[in-house]
């Protein structure tokens, strides 16, 4: 029997992390930090935002339907269950959207000091597997749902729980790619020279 789209999904999140966690392990704190230029975002900002992003959608999912909801139960972001913008010293008001980076203005983004490495990775490698399970949990018929986010925001809205789904993919792999164009920039090989 094949797989069906869900587990397709699910997959290639999965392979997306496991890229991410890949290309980024040998870096030190100085090139996760590095900007080729004053605008530009840094790895360490990308691998923020994309723990950010992906706590945010597993936190999301259990409300995009009931039947999610009844699977999952109340889902909570880590970011705000561990309290991580105070614990990291950041000003919430200045993180973006959702203070996910989202919208974020560059000048921000340079100025936002992060943790240490380790204290990010550790975020990264707990948010990541929690959205594989929220994301497991949505099956075929689900992901062809409404998503009742976008539908209290816009009435009209015709948007799935899988085109969210499929936005956030396509999301991780845009910032994948950036994590690879600055390796090349300091010098290193990214996972396709690997």
């Amino acid at each position: 029997m094949a797989p069906g789209a869900t587990a397709i999904l699910v997959a290639h999140f999965r392979r997306t992390y496991d890229r991410v966690l890949r290309v980024v392990d040998d870096l030190s704190e100085a090139q996760l930090g590095w900007r080729p230029t004053p605008r530009a975002h840094s790895i360490g900002w990308n691998l923020w935002h994309l723990a950010r992003w992906t706590d945010h959608l597993q936190a999301s999912v259990p409300s995009m339907t009931a039947v999610l909801t009844e699977r999952l139960g109340p889902a909570r972001q880590i970011w705000a269950a561990d309290e991580l913008a105070a614990r990291w010293g950041l000003e919430a008001s200045e993180l973006g959207q959702h203070e996910t980076g989202m919208l974020m203005a560059d000048e921000g983004a340079a100025r936002l000091a992060l943790p240490t490495r380790d204290v990010l990775f550790d975020y990264l490698r707990r948010a990541f597997p929690a959205a594989e399970r929220a994301i497991g949990a949505i099956d075929d018929v689900e992901l062809t749902r409404p998503n009742a986010l976008e539908l209290a925001g816009n009435p009209s809205s015709r948007l799935t729980v899988g085109d969210a789904v499929t936005a956030h993919l396509e999301h991780n792999s845009r910032h994948l790619g950036e994590i690879e164009c600055l390796r090349g920039l300091l010098g290193l090989p990214g996972t396709a020279t690997q």
